[in-house]
Formats: C-alpha cells, sequence, structure tokens
C-alpha cells in the first residue's frame, strides 16, 4: 500500500512539473526546452511519456529550431491519441503539419491542419490560441495555395477566423490608444494608433482575399455542377440509344421468326395438299382399273384383289394425311385445349361457341371434301353434321371432345348420334 501511494505521488509530481514546464513555455520557450531536456522520462507513464514528446515538439517549436528531430515524437502522441481525443490529439496533428511544411509538403501539411480544426471542438483559451496558430499556417502559405482547389473551403475558413481575432485587436488598440490620450501618454498612444492601422490594413486585405476566395469557390463548385450534369446526360443518352437499339433488335428478331414460322407452315400445308391430290388421282386411276376388269369380267380374282388392298391403303394414307392438316389448323388446337379441361363441374367447361363451329365445319367440308363426297355418294340421307361427326372419328376423339365440337357438354348426344347414323346406313344396305 505504501509502495502504491508513492507510485502516486511520484505520477502526480511529474504531472505537476509537466504543467509548470507548459506554463513557463508561453514566456520562455528556451528555459522550457532546456527543462525538459534535464528531465528523467525513465518513470514516466505511457501517457506523461506521449505528453512530455508534445511539449519538447512545442518548445522546439517556439525556440524556432527544426521540428525534423521531434517526428518520432509527434508519430507516438498520434498513435497515442485516438480520434476525437481532443486538444492534445489536435495539437499533435498540428505539428506534423509544421514538420511537413518545413519539409515543403504543404499539401500533405494541409490535410493535417484539417484534421487538427476537427478536433477542436471547445471553445477555451488553449483551444482558440491553437486554432488561430493553424490559421496562420494556413495563410502563410495562401499564396501558392489560393487557385488550389482543395484549399479554397479551409483557407475561407481560416481568414474569416482570422477577421474575428484582427477586429477584436483592432479594438483593443482602439481602447488603448484612447486611455494613453487621456493619461497624457501620447507616444505610447501614437504607437497604438500605429497598429491599429495596421491592423486595419491587415482587415482590408483579408477582406478583399476572401472575396476572391468566395468568387473562386464559386466558380469552381459551378463549373464541377455543371460537369457532373453533362455527364448525367451523356449517361442517360448512352442508354436511351442502347435501349433503342436493342428493342429494334428485338423487334427485327421477332418480325424474321414470325415470317420464318409463317414460311414454313405454307411450306408444310403446301405439301400436305400436293400429297393429298396426288393419292386422290391415284384413288381414281385405282377405281377406274377395278371398274374396267370388273366390267371385263375378268376371272383374275388375285389382281382385283390386290387392286382393292392397294385402293384401300391409298385410302387410308389420303385419310391419314387429312387428319394431318387437320390438325395443323388453329380450330383444331381449340378442340385439343377443350380437351384437356377438368370434366369434374360440368358448369366450369368450355365448348365451342357458334362462330367456332361455322369455322370447324368450313375447315372440315375443305380439307375432307373428297371423303364427305364419298359418303354423300354412299349414303345420301347424311347431313352435315353426320360427316361433321365421321370426320372427327378418324382423328381418334373421345365422345366428350366431339360433344365439345358440337357446343354441348354431354356426351351422351354423341352416342345419339351415333345410333341414328348406323340406323340411316342400315337403310340404305337394306335397299340395296
Amino acid at each position: 500500500m505504501i509502495g502504491l501511494c508513492c507510485a502516486c505521488g511520484q505520477q502526480n509530481n511529474h504531472a505537476m512539473e509537466l504543467s509548470q514546464i507548459d506554463t513557463l513555455m508561453q514566456s520562455q520557450p528556451d528555459s522550457a526546452l532546456h527543462y525538459l531536456e534535464l528531465l528523467d522520462t525513465t518513470a514516466f507513464s505511457k501517457s506523461e511519456r506521449v505528453y512530455y514528446g508534445l511539449l519538447v515538439t512545442q518548445a522546439t517549436d517556439k525556440a524556432s529550431l527544426p521540428l525534423f528531430p521531434c517526428d518520432s515524437l509527434v508519430c507516438n502522441a498520434l498513435n497515442y491519441y485516438s480520434k476525437g481525443s481532443g486538444e492534445n490529439r489536435a495539437k499533435a496533428l498540428y505539428y506534423k503539419g509544421r514538420i511537413l511544411d518545413q519539409q515543403n509538403l504543404p499539401d500533405k501539411a494541409r490535410a493535417y491542419y484539417s484534421q487538427a480544426l476537427t478536433e477542436l471542438t471547445t471553445s477555451n483559451a488553449k483551444s482558440i490560441k491553437l486554432k488561430a496558430s493553424i490559421h496562420a499556417a494556413y495563410t502563410k502559405h495562401f499564396e501558392s495555395y489560393k487557385y488550389d482547389k482543395g484549399f479554397v473551403g479551409l483557407s475561407v475558413k481560416g481568414i474569416n477566423y482570422l477577421l474575428s481575432e484582427k477586429k477584436k485587436h483592432a479594438f483593443e488598440y482602439s481602447n488603448l490608444a484612447g486611455i494613453a490620450k487621456a493619461n497624457g501618454n501620447f507616444k505610447d498612444a501614437f504607437s497604438y494608433e500605429e497598429k491599429y492601422a495596421q491592423v486595419l490594413d491587415s482587415i482590408y486585405s483579408l477582406n478583399r482575399i476572401s472575396e476572391v476566395e468566395h468568387l473562386v469557390y464559386k466558380y469552381q463548385t459551378d463549373t464541377k455542377s455543371i460537369q457532373k450534369k453533362n455527364q448525367a446526360k451523356m449517361i442517360n443518352l448512352f442508354i436511351l440509344l442502347c435501349v433503342i437499339f436493342i428493342a429494334i433488335f428485338l423487334v427485327q428478331y421477332l418480325v424474321r421468326r414470325q415470317k420464318s414460322a409463317r414460311l414454313m407452315y405454307e411450306n408444310m400445308m403446301k405439301q400436305l395438299r400436293d400429297d393429298i391430290a396426288m393419292l386422290q388421282l391415284r384413288i381414281k386411276i385405282g377405281e377406274k382399273d377395278v371398274l374396267e376388269l370388273q366390267q371385263m369380267h375378268v376371272r383374275n380374282e388375285e389382281e382385283i384383289k390386290q387392286k382393292e388392298e392397294d385402293l384401300h391403303r391409298m385410302i387410308e394414307e389420303k385419310a391419314r394425311l387429312c387428319n394431318v392438316l387437320f390438325m395443323k389448323t388453329s380450330i383444331f388446337r381449340k378442340i385439343e385445349k377443350l380437351s384437356k379441361q377438368d370434366r369434374k363441374e360440368k358448369k366450369n367447361i368450355q365448348v365451342l361457341i357458334t362462330a367456332e363451329q361455322e369455322q370447324l365445319a368450313k375447315t372440315i367440308f375443305e380439307i375432307y371434301a373428297d371423303y364427305i363426297d364419298q359418303l354423300r355418294s354412299s349414303y345420301p340421307k347424311l347431313t352435315d353434321e353426320d360427316c361433321i361427326y365421321c370426320c372427327l372419328c378418324l382423328c381418334n376423339l373421345d365422345d366428350s371432345t366431339i360433344a365439345y365440337c358440337f357446343g354441348n357438354t354431354n356426351k351422351q348426344i354423341v352416342a345419339q348420334r351415333r345410333l341414328r347414323l348406323k340406323s340411316k346406313i342400315a337403310e340404305v344396305e337394306s335397299e340395296t
């Protein structure tokens, strides 16, 4: 416990010594630097060693000595004091900027000055004095920086601060001159009047510089804004052109694809119609041969049977091609869609409407024209609906789907039509 108390006492003594040296530095920096060199820092804590390094740097600067040997001390302080630490970190950043200034690196120095300003959030005497020093560092290099974009905002800020400080000094010099005159001390009054005039000249110069800086800053801001707007317009124009080009390409692609599909469909339909016409011609020739053989009373039954088999095959092939042609039509695709619907609830079942039934009849009478002519020649009592039913049966459609084609949901009507059709065929066969 005694050792701990001694250690605490030693730490308090060290902090007090450093504080006294800091106070002495304001009036006698050479003496403060001498005392700092005499101190034994081996017993210092880490925070005291860092603070000691800052005091050595500050005393060296106030004694107008080069700051290069203090670079490591300043870096240690920057590493120790985190962002937002306040005055000590601001002081370390300021002296880092001073070192870079002495190394002829003004751009890097300004960056540290800017960071130092952000750390000074209080308004005590030390902070105000440090702010004035930082802004003085700005204005020292003002002529070489004043057209540099990165410095414009900072210099304006520094100038505004200096203006407020100089106005205070002018007021003080004016009051001192008045007091000296009242006391009859005209020599001091004249000296204060001269200083007052110098401050006024300095204020006038700073005002002129501030106006120029504001104009430069405004011009650069407007130029940057115009450049951004022009860049945004160019990007939007490029995007618009890309969208238009893609849209044109897609439209052309779809048109070409549609034309190609239509051409293929037309060629396929033409080929099917040609095949059907050729089969019809061969069927007629075969029927003619069979008829001639029968008329000539040829006894060669095998030849007749062969001819009839060939004729039957051609008729089946023609019927198949007619079915293929019918299945390629739009009305058949509609019928195929109807055949796949859910048949559990009849009220939701869709059927062919009147216009679609008329389209179906027209398509069937066009494709199966020869087959329908043959049916009517053999069974004259067949109606148009009977012929349509026979053609739908060739496509192997179930009774429900055929009922949908006639606009009905009940497949029972198909069974009734089948019975009537058988009756008509039987009636004709009984007459012959």
